[in-house]
Order: structure tokens, then sequence, then C-alpha cells
């Protein structure tokens, strides 16, 4: 929940976005700082977290209230192999958003260390469970100028283009895996065309949205030159990141289905769908949600809803629960990973290419 910080994680977190804005200073730390700052900001977004996870933690609270009778009464023939492979998806994601993040700076014209990239990404996550305006991000962009020679402003569009990137192919992937029998309480039934129009729509999202932001950095920068002075990227690498990006979703999504299969065998690959749109829609959410620290009950209460009309009430928010800790599980061995990577990646200088 995003609020009030002691002195010292207040003081911890200003001397890492002092460091982010060192010399040629990154457009959009320095944007982020000075908001988060402002009393105005700090209001606003104490205000909107606190709405966002008191609402999204009472529903999924009074969910699994309402399913603690039947969860007493239910036979769950647990499959451990199926919460293994869900874990090793889960980081197998992980470790791909290392390969995009190398991806995007590639696509704003930069070479950096593979294993600097994976280690600064890896590092990273563990920043978006910190209270604030999106540290994950924050502080991806300063482990990478930190360990190489890197000019902060292409570092900014690199932040900018994964955090648009991200938005972009979620919603892609959210819309591929759209449910036949419908989703959430309401259960909308959608006609065959109707599916094929979401699918048509998530294609042509994916595909355009390459060319549509780097016009949209090009325009922000010609109109406000003395604010945006960074590079647009290059659409076409630009897309090949987007690709991975909907790959490690789709992955990501297979291992939630197993996830729910661990709790209730019955779920077969036909009903992996309804798991993958689920936790894609609710990244999708988190992601809006950035100054929720890591999307805390946010994304729970998203998967819970989704997942309500497809499962059992208990399966579904033990599911949504599950979810979380196997992610956290992840993501902590993703950092212990980042931290025992050898030194081999530090003050590896950053190329342009062509």
């Amino acid at each position: 929940m995003s609020g009030p910080l002691d002195e010292k994680q207040t003081d911890s977190r200003d001397r890492m976005a002092a460091l982010a804005t060192e010399g040629e200073p990154l457009g959009l730390v320095e944007r982020l700082r000075a908001w988060r700052s402002s009393r105005l900001g700090k209001v606003v977004m104490a205000l909107v977290a606190v709405v966002a996870v008191g609402l999204s933690g009472a529903f999924v609270v009074l969910r699994l209230r309402d399913s603690l009778g039947e969860l007493a009464t239910m036979d769950l023939s647990l499959r451990w192999s199926d919460a293994l492979l869900a874990l090793l998806c889960t980081f197998g994601c992980v470790l791909l958003g290392g390969v995009i993040w190398r991806l995007v700076l590639r696509g704003v014209g930069q070479e950096l260390n593979g294993s600097a990239c994976m280690r600064g990404h890896l590092l990273a996550n563990l920043g978006g469970y910190l209270p604030g305006y999106g540290w994950k991000f924050v502080g991806k962009g300063l482990l990478t100028v930190r360990r190489g020679q890197v000019a902060a402003a292409t570092v900014s569009a690199a932040v900018l283009s994964e955090f648009a990137a991200l938005a972009a192919t979620r919603v892609s992937v959210a819309l591929w895996t759209f449910p036949l029998a419908g989703i959430g309480p309401l259960a909308w039934r959608p006609w065959p065309w109707e599916i094929a129009a979401l699918r048509v729509g998530g294609a042509l999202i994916l595909l355009a949205f390459p060319w549509t932001w780097a016009t949209a950095l090009r325009f922000l920068c010609t109109h406000s030159p003395g604010r945006w002075r960074i590079p647009a990227p290059r659409p076409s690498r630009l897309l090949g990141a987007c690709a991975v990006m909907c790959v490690t979703w789709l992955v990501y999504g297979t291992g939630f289905g197993l996830l729910v299969r661990w709790l209730s065998p019955a779920v077969g690959l036909a009903g992996m769908p309804v798991p993958s749109f689920s936790v894609t829609a609710s990244f999708l959410v988190g992601l809006i949600m950035f100054f929720v620290p890591a999307g805390l009950t946010v994304r729970e209460g998203v998967v819970l809803w989704a997942l309500e009309a497809a499962l059992p009430p208990g399966i579904a928010v033990v599911a949504a629960l599950a979810s979380r800790l196997v992610l956290m599980a992840a993501e902590v061995l993703g950092a212990i990973a980042g931290l025992t990577m050898g030194r081999s990646g530090r003050n590896q200088s950053i190329t342009p290419r062509d």
C-alpha cells in the first residue's frame, strides 16, 4: 500500500533518485521524482493506492471468507508436479524479462552486455515491492546507467518504451486469450464473430504499436525539445521485443493454468485460455496501478474476478492467492541469481547500433 514512509526509507529512495539524475538527467526519473516530491503527488498517489488496495483486498477477503466452508469439504487431490511446472514457467518468464530489456535497449540503438542486462532486470524486480512511483522501472534504468557508459537520455527512452510495450502486448494477449464462455460474474458469451474481432484487434495492436510509439516520441521531441530529448526507438527492433513479451505472457498464462490444474485436476488444456486471460488482464491492471507496490491485492482481485465464472469459488480464490506466492518465489530466486552472477557485466560499455 502506498503511503507515508518512515524517514529511513524515504532518505534511501531519495538517494536512489538523486543517483539516477547525476550528470545528464534521466528525463523519466526526473519527472517521477518531481511529482513524488510534491505534496499534491503524495496525496493523490496515497489516496488512489489506499482506495485500490482497500477495495480489491476487501473483495478477495470476502470471497475467501465465503469459500472457507466449501474448501473445508472439498477433496483436493493436489498434483505437485503441476505446481513445480508452474514455478518453472514463472521463473522462466522472470528470466525472459532480462532478454526483453536487452532487446528494448537495442531498439533505441544501444548494446549492453547480456549479463549486465539480466542482472539489472533481476535485481530491479524486487523494487516493484517498494511503495512509490514505479521503482521497478526506475531501478532498472539506474542500474543500467551505473553499469555501463550509457547516455541517461537513452535509458530513459528504453524505460518509457518498455513500459508502453508492456501495456500494448498485455492488451494484445488478453484479446487473444479472451475465453469463449465470457468472464466474471456476468459471463458474457460472445458470438464467434466477436471473438474473431478480438483476435484480429489484438494482432493489429501488436503490429501497429512499434511504429505508433516511435511516431509519438518523435512528435513529443519535436514539440517539446526542452523536455523530451530522448531517441525514438527503431520500430522493427521494438517489434522483436514485443514478440518476446507476448511469448512471456503466454508462458506465464500456461504456468498459471498448471497452478489451477494443481488445485483442480479436472482442468485440461481446453481450459487454459481462462487462466491465461485472467493473469494477463491482472498484469495489465497492475501496470496501470504501478504506484501500488507490485499490484498487491489489485492483481489478485482481477484474477479472482475473471476466474469466478469458470471455476468453483474456493478454487478461484486459492488459485489467485497461490499465483502471488509463486510469482514472489520466482522473483526472489531471480534476485538471488542476479546477485550470484559474476561481475563480468560491470562497466561494460554500450555502443551505438545502426
